[in-house]
């Protein structure tokens, strides 16, 4: 049952936390008062932002700012100061429907609007279908400032899922339409009043006792905010009393699109040493970080698929190597398996970012294969080296010497054979879309190459691409959402040269973006590396690197190519690879 709600009856609560439904519209000469306003700012998993800072700014005067940082737990505290008047507020001078507070939400919102006169009103929400999901209707209603809050729930009471939605006010034949967003976690966790509200017929000795201020709330890094988070402002936050207002905000998207290895030098014991060093980098080679600083060698950047990490090996100075994890939301590294017995290689990731592989070796004794948690804990060892990791984050692939695939899982208590690739003349997978359940693979047959896939499920086979006769694909490695194939295509010429191409591959339709024809580049030998050629999380792009033969060195270089134009960009000279693309897309 739906019901009304006057000022008073709202007053009465214990605990306010936050109201911000009031706007007083006042002429009369006002006292001031301070509050204190208090809070907790984390991310949207529940992580403490640690030195961010929050401003409240007095939306009758910018002019007045009220700041705080936050604590290493996330939380802040300051004092604002609001007004007393005495005044009747006057009529709103237009009809409007403001913008739902929080948004975006997770628990409940408030929806507010203004009418100028006597209305019938009412608040439809609708989904992105524009199916109708919950309608609010109030009998006649005077002109002031009114609003209705919503749970997140149907007219028939089941909760909604997330997304975006839609929700219009009608009143006296006219319409305005808004979109909010219901997530899990996002918003503030300031609880709101439910139901229609109502604010006229508050008598004039009421509204003399009541101190109000309408605030913009915002929240920004600052030199040594972590982990970094997107600014966020939150506009109209009424506050009428002291309270508390926890944000949750999202947390920042990195600005480099690469990670990748550059030979660098090092002063070492006084003398320049010549080392390997992780490097970040936007997509055009602008902007170069050097993560890692290191006077001995990292090796073998690998980004956590949610794209807040990178494991990568290090080179200690007694010879073994360590596996260490580059935290890129607070710029810090730390060790997961540092010791002196051991050499750690090729890390890689399971798909929810939680549990790293690498390569486990105890000096004269074999290498094997071990999986350990992201904070250093549960380090195990596994039967077999995967291929790739199931969504299960447990079950994997893995490649026999003669090409036999199997399916099994971290405590070895399945082994089941789920493809024979020697059929194929190949014997090795090239990636795995862990959402189809599909391999993929460069295939052979009578000299001329194809690209397969193979969907476990299914258990079908499918030609992704037939090459040219003479051709052969090398490396073909799926878009991030399935969509494109990046691949290097070689031809072998009558002269023992290479006729080399870095195409891109839609609908099965080939589209041929880079060409190295060797001995016709930098005045000497040119040709691909073997590094896999990634596409862009958003399809934009394609990394690769290129080998070539200056002056009796070889180089490496790291370029990225635009798939629209064939633009070519140099991203770093002579020594890089080994690259990553961030798997966040960029906003």
């Amino acid at each position: 049952m739906k019901r009304f709600i006057n000022l008073t009856s709202l007053f009465s609560q214990v605990t306010l936390k936050l109201f911000y439904l009031l706007i007083l519209l006042l002429t009369s000469e006002a006292l001031s008062q301070t509050f204190t306003v208090k809070g907790n700012i984390t991310t949207t998993d529940s992580t403490p932002v640690k030195y961010a800072s929050v401003t409240f700014v007095d939306e009758s005067d910018t002019t007045k700012k009220y700041f705080a940082i936050t604590d290493t737990s996330g939380n802040y505290q300051l004092n604002v100061i609001t007004e007393i008047k005495d005044e009747k507020p006057s009529l709103p001078q237009s009809f409007e429907l403001m913008q739902n507070y929080p948004n975006p939400f997770s628990d409940e919102t408030n929806i507010p609007y203004k009418l100028n006169e006597v209305s019938n009103a009412s608040v439809t929400i609708y989904n992105i279908l524009g199916q109708e999901v919950k309608s609010f209707k109030a009998l006649e209603q005077a002109g002031g400032m009114h609003g209705v809050t919503w749970d997140g729930r149907d007219d028939f009471g089941r909760k909604v899922s997330t997304g975006v939605y839609f929700y219009r006010l009608l009143a006296r034949g006219e319409t305005q339409v808004k979109k909010m967003i219901f997530t899990v976690g996002g918003g503030t966790n300031a609880k709101l009043n439910g139901g229609v509200f109502s604010y006229q017929g508050v008598k004039k000795e009421t509204l003399g006792k009541i101190a109000s201020g309408m605030f913009t709330v915002q929240i920004a890094n600052i030199e040594g905010t972590q982990p970094k988070i997107l600014f966020s402002e939150t506009s109209n936050v009424i506050l009428q009393q002291d309270t508390t207002i926890d944000f949750k905000i999202e947390e920042g998207i990195m600005e480099y699109s690469l990670v990748y290895e550059k030979a660098d030098s090092a002063l070492v014991n006084g003398s320049y040493r010549y080392n390997w060093e992780l490097y970040l980098n936007n997509f055009t080679g602008t902007k170069p970080k050097n993560i890692t600083k290191w006077q001995y060698d990292d090796y073998s950047p690998s980004w956590s698929p949610n794209g807040k990490y990178i494991a990568f090996r290090r080179d200690q100075p007694n010879g073994v190597a360590n596996l260490y994890v580059y935290d890129t939301a607070n710029d810090t590294i730390r060790g997961i398996v540092v010791s002196n017995l051991i050499n750690t290689d090729l890390p890689s990731w399971t798909p929810d970012s939680k549990h790293i592989l690498y390569t486990y070796h105890v000096i004269t004794y074999p290498h094997e294969i071990h999986v350990i948690d992201l904070d250093g804990t549960n380090d195990r060892k596994i039967t077999h080296t995967p291929a790739a990791v199931f969504n299960d984050n447990y079950t994997y692939l893995w490649v026999t010497d003669s090409g036999k695939v199997y399916k099994s899982n971290f405590d070895d208590t399945m082994n089941e054979l789920v493809l024979d690739l020697w059929q194929y003349s190949t014997t090795t997978i090239i990636d795995f879309n862990a959402a189809t359940e599909e391999i993929l693979f460069a295939a052979s047959s009578d000299g001329n190459s194809s690209i397969k896939s193979y969907n476990l499920t299914t258990k079908t086979l499918k030609d992704e691409f037939s090459g040219n006769i003479g051709y052969h694909f090398v490396r073909p490695k799926w878009s991030e959402d399935g969509s494109m194939i990046s691949v290097l295509e070689f031809k072998n010429t009558s002269d023992s040269t290479h006729d080399e191409y870095l195409s891109v591959l839609e609908n099965g339709v080939q589209k041929k973006l880079f060409h190295i024809a060797r001995e016709e580049n930098e005045g000497g030998s040119s040709y691909f590396y073997w590094n896999t050629p990634l596409l862009s999380p958003d399809n934009k792009y394609v990394a690769f690197v290129k080998l070539f033969m200056e002056s009796g060195f070889l180089h490496t270089t790291l370029y990225t190519v635009e798939v629209a134009t064939g633009d070519v960009q140099l991203i770093a000279n002579k020594q890089a690879q080994s690259f990553n693309w961030n798997p966040m897309k960029p906003n």
